[in-house]
């Protein structure tokens, strides 16, 4: 049971520990009291961060655990908190080793030094992986495990429910000023490979945001990547007032906080709408306040290459279409 109470601090080594700690740095010291039943852990990092966990026996097959996180530093933030759990020994009735599973939640958190949101949750740990169900926070929702492994191999998904750019750049430690996004964001990110080095998947939705000085209705990015740089492909912006579009290339994550940079190697083009005969896009014009709005769709019809006359003469013909809505 000790060993088994010892185990659950991978919980919080594996999710909120630093890169040294992947490479093995840390100081570890601890003592169990056999008589309280109870084992005290702590792990000091060389980068001035360390996880203290508290375990102690409540009845047969539970535990109350808690560990305090200070200043313990991810990919993105730096975060502190302590964070409380009620775990249970399962015993399999197939002959199968014991699991552990319970539930976890925190108080007294800090991202980058500020008060932030608590997370709520359940686990489970078994064939020698944590297991994470619904970890939620702040509009986010994580699922998914992380291996136990050297390699600490990542499976997770987390899914954002409107949540709002401003409280994503508090999370990877941006100035509102520098972040240049405003609205909120839903979808989902993907995690796979190693804990080190993560590789990134996923769909994020917007509507009715600001990017740079670009107001648009509607958002939609598709991206993949091994972190830091990600791929953006089949993504559209719609604007509110102007021409729609097509972006794609790469977003280099290592100065997240710096818009310029991230976006430097993005590319934009027009978003058309082609067929067999013709290629169309739309220009949007002011919406009046009463509600009708102005579109002019620009075509150009496509040669025919059949040796017709018709397709010589009318080759590349260009029109203008204008469209009135109430």
């Amino acid at each position: 049971m000790k060993k088994r109470c010892a185990l659950f601090a991978a919980i919080f080594i594996l999710c909120f520990a630093t890169a040294g700690l992947a490479q093995g740095i840390c100081d570890f010291r601890g003592n169990i009291d056999l008589s309280k039943k109870r084992i005290e852990v702590i792990l000091s990092f060389r980068d001035g961060s360390s996880i203290a966990l508290q375990g102690v026996k409540v009845k047969e097959n539970n535990f109350h655990l808690e560990s305090t996180l200070s200043h313990v530093k991810t990919w993105l933030f730096d975060t502190s908190s302590v964070i409380e759990s009620s775990v249970e020994i399962v015993k399999s009735e197939t002959g199968q080793m014991p699991f552990m599973r319970g539930v976890i939640t925190s108080k007294y958190s800090l991202i980058n030094y500020k008060p932030a949101r608590e997370l709520t949750g359940y686990f489970e740990i078994k064939n020698d992986k944590i297991y994470l169900n619904h970890l939620s926070w702040a509009g986010f929702v994580a699922d998914g495990f992380v291996g136990l492994n050297k390699d600490f191999d990542i499976e997770l998904s987390l899914h954002l429910v409107d949540v709002a750019f401003s409280d994503l750049a508090f999370v990877i430690n941006c100035e509102k000023e520098s972040f240049h996004w405003e609205g909120e964001v839903s979808g989902r990110i993907d995690f796979s490979g190693t804990w080190q080095k993560p590789i990134l998947s996923g769909k994020l939705l917007s509507h009715d945001g600001l990017m740079g000085n670009v107001a648009y209705e509607n958002m939609m990015i598709n991206f993949n990547g091994a972190y830091p740089v990600i791929q953006l492909t089949d993504s559209e912006v719609v604007q509110k007032e102007g021409p729609s579009f097509n972006i794609g290339g790469n977003v280099d994550l290592t100065e997240q906080c710096n818009f310029m940079k991230t976006i430097a190697g993005v590319r934009i083009f027009p978003l058309i709408d082609e067929g067999n005969l013709y290629r169309q896009w739309t220009i949007k014009r002011n919406q009046d306040s009463e509600g009708a709005a102005t579109e002019f769709k620009y075509r150009l019809q496509k040669s025919l290459n059949d040796g017709s006359a018709a397709s010589k003469e009318d080759a590349d013909m260009f029109s203008i279409e204008r469209n009135i809505r109430f």
